[in-house]
């Protein structure tokens, strides 16, 4: 059947509008791949972009945070090694660094010395014995002194001991006979003169008195040979000999107990 010049104008009119819906389509589908390409996706996006800076991480405080820690722990261990301290102060470091870092320091046990057991025993017996008001207790570099007012061991002018000045030197004896060290009984007055047919002058006086304390504590059992007695008169006053009371302090007897090993043997 022959076409008509009426349907082949319809025809070419229909495919031209095909094409036209085909172009339109096309362009349709680039352009929405374009935006697509520009537009990132949704599990993609981080962090909105900032022109102005850079991108910091939210925990990067922690590495300043440390940095600062090491300085200071730095620092405490500069301090510690250029620092002179003693047994006391190295304890109240080690638990204040043990609180700060979270865990516990034990500080090395100190060795006690001979001299200082010694002081702690006689220190010990002079309170449990209530001497405290009589009896003083100082120690020296290698020595020990026990300081008695003579008022509880002697009568004023007198050099016989009185009772409470011996119970004083047997509550002392047990401690001083277990030790082995050597003794120097010293017998100390004041500056006021006596001049008694006994006791011509402070010296006879002071020697007396040290001599007298010796020969009690060889009666209780202390060795002889650990002992000697020490007249020193008026020449080492503790005070002002001006004043009662400074009369009074420089009256005295010591018991200086030497740490030297070799002092008994060379009766020192």
């Amino acid at each position: 059947m022959a076409e008509t010049p009426g349907n082949n104008h319809l025809n070419g009119s229909s495919t031209s509008l095909l094409e036209d819906e085909y172009r339109l389509d096309t362009d349709r589908l680039r352009a929405e791949l374009e935006e697509a390409r520009r537009t990132p996706l949704p599990w993609a996006q981080t962090h909105e972009a900032r022109p102005d800076s850079t991108y910091e991480d939210d925990n990067a405080w922690v590495f300043t945070y440390i940095d600062m820690l090491t300085l200071i722990l730095t620092l405490f261990v500069v301090m510690l090694a250029y620092a002179k301290t003693d047994a006391e102060e190295y304890r109240e470091l080690s638990e204040a660094v043990s609180r700060e870092m979270g865990r516990v320091v034990q500080p090395e046990a100190q060795p006690i010395s001979e001299e200082q057991a010694l002081a702690e025993q006689l220190s010990q017996t002079i309170v449990q014995q209530g001497l405290t008001d009589n009896v003083e207790l100082l120690t020296h570099t290698g020595s020990i002194e026990l300081r008695l007012k003579d008022s509880i061991l002697f009568d004023t002018g007198r050099a016989d001991l009185r009772p409470e000045g011996r119970h004083l030197l047997d509550s002392l004896v047990p401690l001083l006979r277990r030790d082995s060290h050597a003794i120097a009984v010293e017998g100390h007055t004041d500056n006021v003169p006596i001049a008694t047919e006994m006791f011509p002058s402070n010296w006879e006086l002071s020697a007396a008195r040290a001599t007298n304390v010796v020969r009690h504590l060889i009666t209780q059992g202390v060795a002889a040979e650990r002992l000697r007695a020490i007249g020193h008169a008026d020449t080492r006053p503790l005070d002002d000999n001006g004043s009662a009371e400074g009369r009074a302090k420089n009256r005295r007897v010591s018991l200086v107990i030497s740490m030297n090993p070799a002092a008994v043997a060379n009766g020192r």
